[in-house]
């Protein structure tokens, strides 16, 4: 089985900074996952794709945080050597590792490089 870690917010910490309590959710068997190298599922209320590309798992929300396009339809690229999930609306570039922007683009625009 695969257990999925994800934090959720809880109360402030004594010194300011928010605390988070980790806990472990069943996402679904290990084979399965490696089969179809993803999967969808919700974890503390929150949907997530979980892939599984070059022998790791990455997980990251359903949606693409600039808008609200659906990742979990994408096919991995590669860019530079980082496998990322291009939003299918406007062509945000989200890496596997980090769940973060690689490269945008401004769809508007037809010249329009990565920046």
């Amino acid at each position: 089985m695969v257990d999925l870690r994800l934090g959720e917010e809880k109360d402030m910490d004594p010194d300011g900074s928010e605390a988070r309590e980790y806990s472990s959710v069943c996402v679904g068997r290990e084979d399965d996952i490696k089969k179809s190298e993803r999967m969808t599922a919700v974890v503390h209320d929150r949907e997530v794709v979980i892939f599984y590309h070059k022998g790791e798992y990455h997980a990251m929300d359903i949606r693409c945080y600039h808008s609200g396009g659906p990742l979990h339809l994408r096919e991995i690229e590669d860019f530079d050597g980082r496998p990322c999930i291009v939003c299918p609306w406007h062509k945000y570039k989200i890496t596997l590792a980090t769940g973060g922007l690689y490269q945008s683009i401004n769809p508007k625009e037809p010249s329009a490089k990565p920046k």
